[in-house]
Parts: C-alpha cells; structure tokens; sequence
C-alpha cells in the first residue's frame, strides 16, 4: 500500500512538472511572437512615414508624434464595439545621434489578450532622419534555424549590433558565419557585412 501512495505521489508530481514546463514555455513562445509582430509593425510604420515626408532631426518631437498616430492606426484595437479599452501604445525616444540624423524609438504596447490577461509587446527601431547623412552601408543578418531573425544596417566603424536569441528557440551556444563555417568572436566595432546562424547545444 505504501509503495503505491509513492507511485501516485511521483506521477503527480511528475505531471505537475511537465505542466509547468508547458506554461512557461508557451507564455515565452507567446510573448517571443507579439515581440515580433510590433517589431514588424513598428519598422513597416517608420519606413512609410520617412518616405511620404522629409524630416530632419530637429523635427524629432513631431515625428515622433506623427509615427505614435500611424503605429496606432496600425495596431488591431478589436471589432466595432468591442475596442479593447486597455489598448496603450508608448514611444520613447532612446536616443538620438545629431550628427548621423539618426533617432532611436523604443515602443510599448499593452492590450488584452484573448485570455483576458494584460500583456505588454516591446520593439525598437532606429530612422534615418536627415537624408543628406550618408546611408549605413554594412549590414549584419542574424539566423536562427536558417531563417533571418533580425537584420542591420550600420555604417563601418559602428558598435556591432548584438542580439540576445529568446529562450524558447534553445540553449544558445555560438554564432556561426554562414559563409565560412567558422566560429564567430563577436568584435566590438563594425568592420564588414555578416551573415550569423545561431548554433545551439
């Protein structure tokens, strides 16, 4: 009799576990994807307001404003009637480089989802301001599973652009150039394009 308490009390257990697995795992895959989706959102926004009108960077406030109005307009609010009151959508600004015209937004969005719970979306994204800048000119893509995950553009001599890989894609080991199948050391300027495929463990 004993013996089958313990048997139940592990199989419990071990099904506790593996829901909790479950739980964790969708919620950070879930989370991953609404990242993704502003992420698009956002770059798609700034990319149209830049081409239909010239700003410079002192116009940074009112450009600012015009990209939370059309990210807005954007961003599903839900069917007539049912708007999702708790809709937000934040910009900041996180940086700005006069002399490269170039501004840095970070944006937040919180809204209801399906579930019902709150839940907040994060992206960033960098415009080009100032036209008559030169345009970055190297070009970083990084691939997870041979599928480009996040894609830059700098100009040589710039910070490297790094990315952190989301927990649920694996357990990150290395990044690897795809044209020479070689171990990257990640430098700490820009020096060439890179093309980097994430290995895992």
């Amino acid at each position: 009799m004993k013996y089958i308490v313990y048997g139940v009390t592990s199989v419990v257990i071990i099904v506790l576990i593996i829901l909790c697995i479950m739980t964790i795992e969708g919620k950070t895959s879930k989370q991953d994807n609404l990242d993704r989706s502003l992420q698009n959102s956002v770059e798609d926004s700034i990319a149209n307001l830049v081409e239909a009108k010239k700003y410079t960077i002192n116009d940074s406030e009112e450009f600012v404003a015009d990209a939370c109005q059309l990210i807005l307009s954007d961003i599903s609010k839900g069917k007539d009637g049912k708007e999702d009151p708790n809709l937000q959508v934040d910009i900041t600004v996180s940086g700005i480089d006069y002399e490269k015209g170039l501004i840095m937004l970070y944006v937040e969005e919180t809204f209801t989802d399906p579930d019902g719970e709150l839940t907040k979306a994060q992206a960033s994204c960098t415009a080009v301001l100032d036209k008559d800048i030169e345009e970055p000119t190297l070009k970083v893509n990084y691939y997870i599973n041979g599928i480009i995950y996040r894609t830059f553009e700098c100009a040589k001599g710039d910070d490297f652009p790094t990315v952190n890989v989301p927990a649920s894609y694996g357990d990150f080991d290395y990044w690897l150039d795809k044209k020479t199948n070689e171990v990257v050391i990640i430098p700490d300027t820009l020096d060439s394009d890179y093309n980097l495929e994430a290995v895992f463990k």
